[in-house]
């Protein structure tokens, strides 16, 4: 597999009070109304689109596959552009439309569903709001007539919009409501309205002012963004229409949005690299949902994969393929991309969130229902709570494994050995223990009970957020004179240089930050005084702070410096000192 950048990657965020543009023109009425003519006759059809398949190993078919669409939109109109029918295609892609009577009409299949089994449209651009479509136009006698299939093609060469890309998009979509209303045995289940955006060799990047190339969703808004390409070419550059796994990966932050809440701060992400549990989580659950919803009519597809250009098509003409991502979400912890070695690690590994999530409904055989309740329930009930719960913050691997545990103990005990064989090859808890713990009042906490073995940045002078960081949850209720104290010692190396604690506080929606960056406004408190002038103690006063969630960081300076010096663990403990009271903050677990 190759370092790639998976979706969501710096997604642009909505605005504050709006998830609309000013400049985005309203998106013509659902073609709704079923209209009655007594002497009207009876037009069937299909409706059909094309693809490529994916293959893990060499990338999109250069042949096409043809597929029905189901449950689309349907509109009929006159020879003189008069809407005479409402319409929707079945499951299969069938429909029946009765038209006034003899003429000549036009039947069009549009990219869109306001359905019980789907709601979705796929707008071909942002601005102008405008519904793929196919049509056909047909001239009827007074008997009924049978349109035959109209079909989105999929080769460029014969369809100079690509329509098979939009129907495609609009296919995985429909077919992840299916796999929810069977996983969650509830025939009635179909998400929120979704709208997408993808137009043939364009990046959508580019309407927030970007040129990488990215499938992303839009937090907030209701809104994915699918890769069509660039400059026009569809052949030699990455695209996504036809990749399945990037469109149901964006589709799942979607679902995270709308029944669950995100945490994720966004960012770059490569599928092999410690990076903050927040985006870890988000991430990796989107790629698990992919691959769980693509098992559904492929029982033994366990791969996240991302596909540029397509292999040479001779009805094109052209065509070159590679795959720029190929993950098999079955694999163990140990091994490559992403694989974990200490206990906790892989809380911080998107990857590794992955394949928990995927392995536990495989290996360890629980149900994708009891994940879905530990991931959408919003009461707050102790640990049922789920991640949408108003109480959880700082969402991550560990948390959500506490309320899965819930769930196996309730309806899945028989399972238990196996998922905690899954967690222990994918070094995982079942708790906050790796990442945003509570802190809380406790006089059994002992003096410089917590130890930290910090690392050498890495290339980019990034500071690893597992090693070298600590994230605690500290729950500050506004009132009083408070400080947190952060007392350390140990850490030299042999010429007792480089030990260096520092003390940051975050607000809760925070963006991670280094030493050497200027604030981006959401570390709120610091205290970065260098060893031995901070005496091995840094503090924090809280004065003006309003009650909150907030995140405290131990952070070991590990800036600039050479390899070897920071040899040696460096032990510390932590204290609030309020209205004059010292007390040790311990960690709930």
């Amino acid at each position: 597999m190759m370092l790639f950048l998976l979706g969501a990657c710096g997604a642009p965020k909505a605005a504050d009070n709006s998830g609309d543009n000013p400049d985005q023109s309203s998106e013509m009425s659902y073609c709704s109304e079923v209209k009655s003519y007594p002497s009207g006759v009876m037009v069937s059809g299909r409706g059909r689109y094309q693809y490529r398949a994916v293959d893990r190993d060499s990338g999109l078919s250069a042949s096409m596959t043809t597929d029905n669409i189901p449950y689309a939109e349907i509109r009929v109109t006159s020879s003189g552009g008069a809407t005479v029918q409402c319409g929707t295609t079945d499951g299969n892609g069938q429909f029946s439309v009765v038209v006034p009577g003899a003429g000549t009409y036009t039947i069009t299949i549009l990219a869109r569903s306001e359905t019980a089994k789907v709601k979705v449209t796929v707008n071909a651009d942002y601005y102008a709001n405008k519904p793929h479509s196919i049509s056909k136009t047909v001239t009827v006698s007074s008997s009924s007539y049978n349109a035959g299939d109209i079909t989105a093609l999929g080769r460029a060469s014969q369809a100079p919009n690509l329509e098979g890309g939009a129907f495609n998009i609009y296919a995985q979509i429909y077919k992840a409501n299916e796999f929810l209303r069977t996983k969650l045995n509830n025939t009635g289940f179909v998400a929120p309205r979704v709208k997408v955006y993808w137009r043939m060799g364009f990046n959508p990047y580019t309407y927030f002012g970007y040129s990488t190339l990215l499938s992303f969703y839009r937090p907030g808004t209701g809104e994915l963004f699918i890769l069509g390409g660039d400059k026009g070419y569809v052949h030699n550059v990455d695209t996504d229409h036809f990749d399945d796994s990037v469109i149901l990966h964006e589709y799942g932050h979607f679902l995270e949005d709308v029944y669950s809440v995100s945490d994720s701060p966004g960012g770059s992400h490569n599928g092999n690299s410690i990076i903050d549990p927040r985006l870890a989580w988000s991430e990796g659950w989107a790629n698990f949902f992919q691959s769980a919803v693509l098992r559904q009519s492929t029982p033994s597809w366990s791969y996240y994969v991302d596909t540029s250009g397509f292999l040479y098509d001779a009805v094109e003409g052209k065509g070159t393929s590679d795959v720029l991502a190929s993950v098999n979400l079955a694999a163990s912890g140990s091994l490559y991309p992403d694989a974990v070695g200490a206990d906790g690690e892989g809380t911080f590994r998107e990857m590794s969130v992955s394949r928990t999530l995927f392995k536990t409904v495989t290996t360890a055989g629980i149900e994708f229902s009891h994940v879905w309740r530990a991931f959408s329930t919003k009461s707050d009930n102790g640990q049922t709570s789920g991640f949408a719960s108003p109480s959880v913050a700082f969402r991550n691997i560990g948390l959500f494994n506490q309320y899965l545990q819930y769930w196996i103990n309730q309806l899945q005990p028989g399972q238990q050995s196996d998922w905690d064989g899954v967690l222990s090859n994918e070094k995982q808890n079942k708790d906050a223990r790796n990442y945003a713990d509570t802190l809380v009042l406790n006089s059994g906490c002992t003096a410089y009970n917590k130890t930290i073995a910090p690392v050498v940045d890495d290339a980019h002078d990034l500071s690893n957020q597992f090693r070298s960081n600590h994230f605690y949850r500290f729950d500050h209720d506004g009132n009083g004179t408070t400080s947190i104290l952060l007392e350390y010692t140990g850490g030299a190396n042999t010429s007792g240089a480089k030990r260096n604690l520092n003390l940051h506080l975050y607000k809760e929606d925070y963006v991670y930050q280094e030493s050497w960056e200027s604030s981006n406004g959401t570390m709120v408190r610091s205290s970065a005084v260098a060893y031995p002038a901070d005496g091995g103690d840094e503090q924090i006063s809280l004065s003006g702070l309003s009650a909150g969630r907030y995140l405290i960081n131990v952070k070991a300076y590990t800036y600039d410096i050479g390899s070897g010096s920071l040899t040696g663990d460096m032990s510390y403990h932590l204290k609030q000192i309020k209205n004059g009271t010292t007390g040790y903050l311990c960690p709930s677990h």
